[in-house]
């Protein structure tokens, strides 16, 4: 079935064709109001209003672009007040409501930008940048003389544990591992793949100093970070409650092949699990089962001085000996299916 859909808000923040591509869906976009359309969208949640000379058959709000510890609890009770269908990135076990639809679109990205997904060609991709989205074929530990990476950005000021990690990691930057920290520094951060396409010289890339942070958002540390260190250790979007929202965070370091440790709400590794990725024996992924969050991160920060304190060379070895895991974690994104919703069910 064909959709004619009425999009009037700004694609270069957030284009809503990106989901109906992925989704595999035949549509067209229309900013005439008197157009009588299947479906009529806004992006983000309260970002605009809904331009009700608009005669459609449903309202469809996309929260897919961003997420916080509350938006699914939220959005259902915003729901409960109109007749809207909301689509959100967050997956809460504890909450579920008809027209509150959770869609991991954040995996659909991911296995785009990482792919080479043929978007339509009027499609503004969300947080693309040419050259930036890169794999590499190099999976010898042998090359690898660091032990981490971290890009802990710490962008909003209700974050309450990213900030620790980067201050429990800073001694160690390139020492032990890479980690970027923003808090009252611009000038020590992770060289993103877009500034030094080019680059594959990883002492040059440890000596590059930018004087300031470019700001164009979110895109991936340079591959050879990546290369040079076996595990990526970070904080989540979500650091408490019960949603779970697995982000570029989490899905851009096992695309890569790497380890990882990431810090978010209690259960958040179980929910990974059963997304079908799975985790080594020699990680203690046990804070996972904390609901405390204080209580939890102690434990995440004592896995992190554990993991630190391994040499190169146990390093090594654990990495050959769970090679399998990588390779396995990396062919989710190839053989997984796009996560897909069926509009004519919910909305035709």
């Amino acid at each position: 079935m064909s959709f004619k859909i009425y999009f009037d808000g700004d694609p270069t923040l957030y284009d809503v064709r990106m989901f109906f591509d992925l989704n595999g869906d035949d549509y067209t976009i229309t900013t005439n109001e008197n157009d009588i359309v299947d479906i009529n969208v806004r992006s983000q949640w309260h970002s605009y209003n809904f331009n009700d000379n608009v005669k459609s058959k449903t309202k469809l709000d996309l929260c897919i672009f961003f997420s916080n510890e509350n938006l699914a609890r939220d959005t259902i009770e915003e729901c409960k007040n109109n007749d809207l269908y909301y689509i959100i990135n967050q997956y809460d076990p504890n909450r579920q409501h008809s027209r509150v639809l959770y869609h991991d679109f954040l995996f659909n990205r991911t296995k785009a930008y990482y792919t080479n997904f043929k978007f339509s060609n009027d499609t503004i991709k969300w947080m693309w940048y040419k050259n930036s989205y890169v794999l590499t074929n190099n999976l010898n530990a042998k090359t690898k003389n660091k032990i981490f990476l971290s890009p802990t950005f710490s962008y909003r000021k209700s974050l309450r544990y990213r900030p620790q990690i980067s201050n429990l990691l800073k001694p160690y930057n390139n020492k032990l591992g890479y980690v970027s920290y923003m808090e009252g520094d611009n000038k020590n951060f992770l060289i993103p793949q877009k500034i030094l396409p080019k680059c594959k010289d990883i002492d040059f890339l440890e000596s590059k100093i930018i004087d300031d942070y470019p700001g164009f958002g979110y895109s991936p540390p340079h591959i050879l970070y990546y290369e040079n260190t076996f595990i990526s250790i970070f904080g989540e979007i979500c650091e408490w409650g019960e949603g779970y929202t697995p982000s570029e965070k989490t899905y851009d370091p096992l695309i890569k092949g790497h380890f990882i440790l990431p810090f978010s709400n209690c259960g958040y590794i179980q929910h990974l699990k059963n997304l079908g990725f799975i985790f080594p024996t020699f990680i203690d992924y046990g804070y996972d089962n904390i609901k405390d969050d204080d209580s939890r991160f102690l434990a995440y920060k004592e896995e992190i001085n554990r993991l630190l304190s391994i040499s190169l060379e146990d390093w090594r070895q654990f990495w050959d000996d769970n090679l399998q895991i990588i390779v396995h974690n990396q062919n989710i994104f190839y053989h997984k299916p796009y996560e897909k919703l069926n509009l004519v069910e919910f909305f035709a």
